[in-house]
């Protein structure tokens, strides 16, 4: 059980100086700290990578230069989609068929806005725009224009991805109110917020372009991993760097920044399975965030940032990215055990996805014998006394087995394929 150490000072200060008004709001806000507090899901299993791997074997290249050269190309052909294409990324249909899934999901609740929602989308015009931008700070994408509360708290059902400053987009569409813009990238389409989107003229693009790019390799000082920048200058402790600046209805400018060698490397980072942990252990214990909110990441999300570092392309979403993300190998038929043989035998740490319905995995190898996971989810299946079973908050990423106390439910069973995503499997 948790223990509260107060200092009595500070005690005396709530009690005398603050009132007892502010005495109660404390110990309530410690009260329900601690009835919420996230439960530690195996705190047996270490959440340290370089346990999982072999460190005789930490610096041996798993991807030929030429292979990664492939990838990495295949990466930045995909991120600069956006700008390179001639019109939208996606036919009005397919926008109508996005919308309309997410109208469903506040039709029950929120049945009176519906016409106004379908009215101020306007797709009936669509595409209205057809001009390249870049995000100047992250951004959220949705399925409706519009941002809907339930219960006091945002509805995260209308999110679709998160979008990290500096990513390139292409504007579409806007709505009727013209507060919203339709924005593709090369991994998600949606509507966002004009606030932090910005057009971007033909010199911006061939700047930007010119220089070398960096990856961030940490989160942190307003970085996220898997964000790329152009790099103008190496220093001794790290790099000059362009950021995206500037405001609605006004072009896209550079302004230059500092980020350390400890916080970005350059593009692409070589595959070896010391910097496989190393990149897997900035990620460890981050918060979980559906849809990528707040910057958070979720399962798929956390894989795309995981793997952008070395060059590795992955679509935004579970099942394209079973489906699209590298070479898929169905275990749906398979028993538990022949699962589990099969995860074990041919599965390649660190560079092989496990998939189940609304979930993704990276399987990272085996410890004693037991194949083990990184992922990220919210809850967690706990067995309590008495034999029940109860629902526990997580709500972060971190190593765990696939069945067992370790795991937040039966993962094993549930398992429909596994995914190769830069190395052909031997089977």
């Amino acid at each position: 059980m948790a223990v509260l150490k107060v200092q009595v000072p500070f005690l005396s200060y709530l009690l005398w100086e603050r009132g007892a008004r502010w005495t109660l709001f404390f110990f309530l806000g410690v009260f329900l700290c601690l009835l919420f507090q996230p439960v530690r899901l195996g705190a047996a299993v270490s959440q340290d990578h370089f346990s999982y791997i072999d460190m005789m074997k930490a610096d041996e290249t798993l991807l030929a230069s030429k292979e990664q050269f492939l990838f990495s190309d295949h990466y930045l052909r995909q991120y600069f989609m956006p700008w390179t294409e001639k019109g939208p990324l996606y036919e009005q249909k397919r926008v109508e068929m996005f919308f309309a899934t997410y109208l469903e999901k506040i039709a029950r609740r929120e049945g009176r806005k519906e016409r106004k929602l379908i009215k101020n989308a306007s797709l009936s015009q669509y595409p209205k725009l057809n001009f390249p931008a870049i995000a100047t700070d992250r951004i959220d994408v949705l399925g409706l224009p519009y941002r809907s509360k339930r219960d006091g708290q945002l509805n995260l059902s209308l999110q679709a991805s998160s979008v990290s400053r500096g990513t390139p987009l292409l504007i579409s569409h806007q709505s009727l109110d013209e507060k919203w813009y339709y924005v593709e990238t090369a991994f998600v389409c949606g509507w966002a917020r004009k606030k932090h989107i910005v057009p971007v003229s033909l010199d911006f693009v061939e700047t930007w372009r010119k220089y070398p790019l960096v990856v961030v390799v940490r989160d942190g000082n307003r970085y996220s991993v898997g964000e790329l920048y152009p790099a103008i200058r190496e220093r001794a402790e790290g790099w000059d760097i362009l950021i995206p600046r500037g405001g609605i209805r006004k072009e896209a400018r550079m302004e230059e920044a500092f980020i350390s060698h400890r916080q970005a490397v350059r593009f692409p980072l070589s595959v070896t399975y010391r910097h496989l942990a190393q990149i897997a252990n900035n990620l460890t214990e981050q918060p979980y965030g559906w849809g990528g909110i707040n910057g958070f990441r979720d399962c798929s999300s956390l894989l795309r940032d995981f793997l952008s570092p070395f060059g590795i392309w992955l679509p935004r979403h579970s099942a394209d990215q079973a489906l699209e993300g590298g070479v898929f190998v169905d275990l749906s038929k398979m028993t538990r055990e022949e699962k589990r043989n099969r995860i074990i035998t041919h599965g390649i740490p660190y560079l092989t996805l496990l998939w189940m319905k609304g979930h993704i995995m990276l399987y990272i190898g085996t410890k004693d014998g037991e194949p083990f996971v990184f992922h990220t989810f919210r809850r967690a299946l706990i067995q309590e006394e008495g034999g029940q079973r109860g629902e526990k908050i997580v709500g972060k990423s971190c190593i765990t087995t696939l069945a067992g106390k370790d795991a937040p439910r039966d993962l094993l069973a549930s398992i429909q394929g596994m995914v190769f995503v830069a190395r052909e499997p031997h089977i």
